[in-house]
């Protein structure tokens, strides 16, 4: 199955595919979609063809199925289902199209998902409340590539109902990622302190039963609130947060240290930001004994070696770049980062530029 080919356009693959039992799953063409052939009329997937007699469709005995991996099982046979399933896949489908104008696919794909959330209206079945739930999530992403921040911060308030309807083993996880986009929405409205008390909204899903692997959203949504106050000169609140998590990460389970590395990252940006040697060498310590094995220097890391920059001609920080054996390319980049900032690969300023007599905590 070549999944992986879906998923590199449709990140909801998930609920089409891997969220369904293995004989009621679709299956992909070996070959790739030919010129001008849209990824639907590739992938030609057969539950869109799949009808339910008129006079079956008040037969609701499979409807209040609420295991979300037999979604498309249920489809075959409960008619408030599958009219939900098809508009939704026909949005997911449209949504991720890579070919044509990406703008056009999305007006396209936020029509579907008008049409799918007035279709269900006040949910009757658990996994209506389910497709729901994932409208609502596509929607609020492709209103935010809209830049329509208001309406995207509805979908996401009605994502989050939908995932409080529901419940479940999957509340806390799927709570965790909604409101790191709640977050990532209120900071591109330019609504900073809202999306910082979100941030404290979530922080307790760390300390559920299963609140470790709720780090995995907590740490993109923790990093994403510290960049931003970093690049507005907030440095006392960044170094507060990033504080408080890195005291909860490092005593996280092995394995479950989600955005250790980033947070790492950030916090050496601060420190050798105020050209504090031994903090720095410290945090170097540390970072390398959570990388391991794993390699410590190259071309795809955003943040780091780059956040040394400011004491890189520092004798013993200057030996420790060396002991990363950093590519070529990553050392010129360095030494143009105290006057360009930190930029990404794509040119894209990451965060500012530290003065030259660094950075001042207060």
């Amino acid at each position: 199955m070549a999944c992986f080919t879906r998923i590199a356009a449709l990140p909801f693959c998930p609920l089409a595919l891997i969220a369904t039992s293995a004989p009621a799953q679709s299956s992909f063409p070996s070959e790739p979609p030919a010129p001008g052939q849209t990824l639907l009329e590739w992938s030609d997937p057969p539950i869109l063809k799949h009808d339910i007699p008129p006079e079956r469709r008040n037969d609701v005995a499979s409807c209040a199925e609420a295991d979300e991996t037999r979604l498309e099982e249920v489809a075959l046979t409960c008619w408030p289902v599958l009219q939900a399933y098809k508009l939704f896949l026909r949005m997911d489908f449209a949504a991720g199209e890579p070919s044509r104008d990406p703008q056009t696919n999305r007006h396209l794909a936020l029509g579907y998902a008008h049409q799918v959330i007035d279709l269900i209206g006040e949910p009757v079945w658990p996994l209506q409340t389910h497709i729901l739930m994932k409208a609502y999530q596509r929607q609020a992403i492709m209103l935010a590539e809209e830049q329509q921040w208001d309406a995207a911060l509805t979908a996401n308030s009605k994502q989050i109902a939908a995932i409080e309807a529901l419940g479940g083993y999957h509340r806390d996880f799927r709570m965790a990622f909604a409101l790191a986009k709640r977050s990532d929405l209120l900071l591109g409205a330019g609504r900073r302190s809202e999306a910082r008390a979100v941030l404290e909204q979530a922080r307790p899903l760390l300390k559920r039963p299963d609140g470790a692997r709720n780090g995995w959203a907590f740490s993109n949504h923790n990093e994403a609130v510290v960049t931003d106050a970093i690049r507005h000169g907030d440095l006392a609140y960044a170094e507060t947060t990033l504080d408080r998590y890195l005291d909860y990460v490092r005593g996280a389970p092995k394995g479950m240290q989600f955005g250790s590395i980033d947070a790492l990252d950030l916090k050496l940006y601060l420190v050798a930001g105020r050209k504090d040697v031994p903090a720095t060498l410290h945090l170097l310590d540390e970072r390398r004994a959570l990388l391991a094995e794993r390699e410590p220097c190259f071309y795809g890391r955003v943040l780091f070696p780059y956040v040394l920059a400011p004491v890189r001609n520092v004798p013993a920080i200057a030996a420790r770049i060396d002991e990363l054996q950093c590519p070529a390319r990553v050392l010129a980049k360095l030494a143009r980062t105290p006057t360009t900032g930190i930029v990404s690969n794509s040119g894209e300023i990451v965060l500012p530029r530290i003065p030259d007599d660094g950075l001042d905590r207060d």
